[in-house]
C-alpha cells in the first residue's frame, strides 16, 4: 500500500522518486572517508548531496523533508530519531582530500563531511564547510553513483567498495583498477580500526570477501580482488572491476567536468592503473 502526502500539489511519491532515480556527483576524495560512518550515514550523505548539488556554492544551509529523506533510505519514516545516530557520524567524521593520491596535482586537505545538522519540525537542516562546498561543487575527478543502487547493499563494506570501484571506472575501456592498498590504508577506507579482525584472515572473511560478494551480486560491477605478499604475508591489496555479463556501465571521464562528461582520448596513459611489485594472488575473495 502506497500512502500520498501532498506537498504543494505533488505527491511526496513522486518527490522521492525523482531524488533516488538521480546520480550523486561525487568527488573521488569524498568516497574516501576516513572515521567510522556506518551503511545508513554513507547512504544518506549521498542522499543530501544529490539533493543539495545543484545549490552548493549559493546557499549555505539546505533543507530536506524528514519524510523525504526517510523515504529515499527506506527507513521507517514514523522513527526519524533513529537517524540521530547517524547523522552525528557524519558530523563527526571526516574526508581527506587525495587519501590515495589518486590526484597529482592536488593538495592534502581534510573537512568534516557535514559542518552542521538540525532537525526542526519535521525539516532536516545542514551545512557543509565553505572548503568542502567548493571541493564538492567543481570536482576534478569524481563518480557518479545511482541512489537507487546504494539500498541495495546490506554492508557498508559493499558500499564503500562500490562507490571505490566506480571512482576507478574507465567507461571507454569497460574495466577499472585501483591501486595497491596498503592494509592499513585499506582499513582506513572501510572504517575498521586495528582492534577489528586484527588478523588478515580474519578481515578477508568478514569485510573483503562479503564486499566483494554483494557487490558483484548486487551491481552492474563484477570485481576481483589481488594480494601483494612479503614473505607469504600479505601487506597490500588492489581491486579490479569490469562489468556484469550483459552490463553496460556508464560512469564519468576523469578529465571531464561533472555537467560535461566526456571520453578519454586515445593513446593518454591510465591514472588509475599503478604498477606493483612483488607477488600476487589473483581471485574473487581468495587468499586468507
Amino acid at each position: 500500500m502506497l500512502l500520498y502526502l501532498c506537498y504543494g500539489g505533488e505527491t511526496m511519491t513522486d518527490k522521492v522518486v525523482r531524488l533516488i532515480d538521480r546520480e550523486v556527483i561525487k568527488h573521488s576524495a569524498a568516497i574516501q572517508i576516513r572515521g567510522s560512518v556506518g551503511l545508513l550515514a554513507r547512504r544518506a550523505w549521498n542522499v543530501m548531496l544529490a539533493h543539495a548539488y545543484d545549490k552548493l556554492t549559493d546557499t549555505d544551509e539546505h533543507t530536506i523533508k524528514m519524510s523525504d529523506l526517510a523515504a529515499a533510505l527506506e527507513f521507517d519514516s514514523n522513527n526519524f530519531d533513529g537517524l540521530k545516530g547517524p547523522m552525528r557520524e557524519l558530523v563527526n567524521a571526516s574526508v581527506e582530500w587525495n587519501a590515495l593520491e589518486k590526484d597529482k596535482e592536488a593538495t592534502w586537505g581534510v573537512s568534516s563531511l557535514l559542518a552542521h545538522i538540525q532537525f526542526d519540525r519535521g525539516v532536516a537542516k545542514f551545512s557543509y564547510s565553505p572548503f568542502l562546498r567548493r571541493m564538492l561543487h567543481e570536482p576534478r575527478m569524481y563518480a557518479r553513483i545511482k541512489l537507487s543502487l546504494q539500498n541495495a547493499f546490506k554492508s557498508k563494506y559493499s558500499l564503500i567498495l562500490y562507490e571505490l570501484m566506480l571512482d576507478y571506472f574507465d567507461a571507454g575501456r569497460q574495466t577499472g583498477e585501483t591501486p595497491w592498498i596498503s592494509l592499513e590504508k585499506f582499513r582506513e577506507l572501510m572504517g575498521v580500526d586495528d582492534s577489528q579482525y586484527p588478523a588478515f584472515k580474519a578481515l578477508g572473511q568478514w569485510v573483503i570477501k562479503p564486499a566483494v560478494d554483494e557487490v558483484s551480486a548486487r551491481s552492474d560491477l563484477a570485481v576481483e580482488v589481488q594480494y601483494q605478499r612479503e614473505s607469504r604475508r600479505v601487506v597490500a591489496l588492489k581491486f579490479s572491476a569490469k562489468p556484469r555479463k550483459g552490463k553496460k556501465v556508464k560512469v564519468r571521464n576523469p578529465s571531464a567536468s561533472p555537467k560535461t562528461p566526456g571520453r578519454k582520448k586515445p593513446g593518454r596513459p591510465d591514472p588509475h592503473v599503478s604498477e606493483h611489485k612483488g607477488p600476487v594472488d589473483r581471485g574473487i575473495g581468495t587468499g586468507w
